[in-house]
């Protein structure tokens, strides 16, 4: 089971134009995952059905993952589109991103194109410039404007947490990071609603906020910039800024809260059917390094709710430690629930 879905991408690689569809994306970020965890036996990365369904969080049969490869195979793409690579006399020269691929039953083996391995660990090209996206987010996209967006904006992002303005992009350029062909949505009116709002109104949901404004020449609208910045709390930090949690206090609320609204048979609290916090010992595992915690999906909500009601109770209570508490998954966004952000 993958646990760790946090991936070091090479922004020429984010900054690709292409016309890939939402799921071939996905493909491509399991295909550069298994490459950096070393899975590849020379060129060949041997997996299955059920390890990319897995890793993109969907329910592809055979036949959808053949077209997809297909694509991946014989679209055209254009790397480093913004030219951060190439204005270091770094260049990646490849027209395809896999090679072949064969299919038996729910088996599958892929044939990488060889410079991607080497742009994948940065072989022999000088210092590119990589940035950790977490699948999760990209999994709970619907389009795939929304994904190229999020790469857009998340490789420009500060880690002081200050508004980053992104390089500033004619329309025509954003169009072609996008992948929009250019007979689709000529009235910037249907570009704006079927492109950017529906990209923007997906990635509130995310770890950053995207704000964007476009420039208008004569009657028509020339060039597009964005800012973007870290939420206040990110899901990075949730995965890694769990330490409060040995507090007592948030313990005997653990032990309170596990009684009424986890399953009942359970001893602990769980992520990924792993324990992650005993009620018996009232010791916690490392998983909470690599997880967020979860109860059950329904009631989530109720714990949250008495949680803040009853915040003054709380000695480690603050409003930066509750959001930490709070899980957003694909569906719900608890921290909008409770206007905290």
């Amino acid at each position: 089971m993958i646990i760790d879905k946090n991936i070091e991408i090479n922004n020429s690689l984010l900054h690709m134009s292409d016309t890939l569809s939402l799921n071939e994306h996905k493909i491509l970020n399991y295909i550069i995952y298994s490459i950096r965890k070393k899975l590849l036996v020379g060129l060949c990365l041997t997996t299955s059905v059920k390890n990319i369904n897995e890793f993109i969080d969907a329910t592809l049969d055979i036949n959808l993952i053949e077209n997809n490869l297909h694509n991946l195979k014989t679209s055209k793409i254009t790397l480093d589109l913004l030219d951060h690579d190439k204005k270091k006399n770094i260049f990646y020269d490849f027209d395809t991103l896999i090679t072949d691929f064969d299919t038996d039953k729910g088996n599958i083996k892929i044939y990488i194109e060889p410079a991607l391995k080497e742009m994948v660990f940065n072989i022999g090209k000088g210092k590119s410039n990589f940035t950790s996206i977490n699948q999760d987010i990209i999994n709970s996209f619907k389009s795939v404007y929304s994904i190229k967006l999020y790469q857009l904006c998340r490789s420009n992002v500060s880690k002081d947490n200050n508004f980053v303005r992104v390089p500033d992009l004619t329309i025509n350029q954003f169009r072609m990071l996008m992948g929009v062909e250019a007979s689709k949505y000529k009235q910037f009116s249907h570009f704006k609603s079927r492109v950017l709002e529906k990209a923007t109104s997906e990635i509130v949901h995310s770890d950053i906020i995207v704000k964007y404004r476009t420039l208008k020449g004569g009657n028509r609208h020339t060039h597009i910039y964005f800012d973007t910045k870290f939420k206040k709390n990110t899901l990075e930090g949730i995965y890694t800024s769990m330490e409060f949690l040995g507090n007592k206090e948030l313990h005997i609320f653990l032990d309170d809260y596990l009684q009424r609204y986890a399953d009942k048979k359970s001893v602990g609290l769980y992520k990924n059917n792993k324990i992650i916090y005993d009620k018996k010992t009232r010791t916690l595992s490392s998983e909470l390094n690599i997880g967020v915690i979860t109860f059950n999906r329904d009631t989530t909500r109720n714990i949250l709710q008495d949680c803040y009601k009853n915040r003054g109770k709380f000695e480690w209570y603050n409003d930066d430690k509750f959001q930490q508490l709070v899980y957003i998954d694909k569906e719900h966004t608890y921290c909008q629930f409770f206007n905290l952000f």
